[in-house]
């Protein structure tokens, strides 16, 4: 495998090491969590948004 050409950890900003790096769906993470967190975040924000927002009548 080669150098990822970003330096940082997509998720929380980390610098990359050398050999250990996460490379999934497009992005570059420094280790499994970072991109477990970020998974999670997205689904939130995607479940939060098919939510309809009910108003308080």
């Amino acid at each position: 495998m080669s150098r990822p050409t970003t330096t940082t950890c997509t998720s929380c900003g980390k610098r990359l090491n050398k050999k250990h790096w996460y490379y999934r769906n497009g992005q570059y993470y420094c280790k499994r969590a970072c991109w477990q967190s970020a998974v999670a975040k997205v689904q939130n924000e995607k479940a939060a948004a098919e939510t309809p927002a009910t108003p308080n009548a």
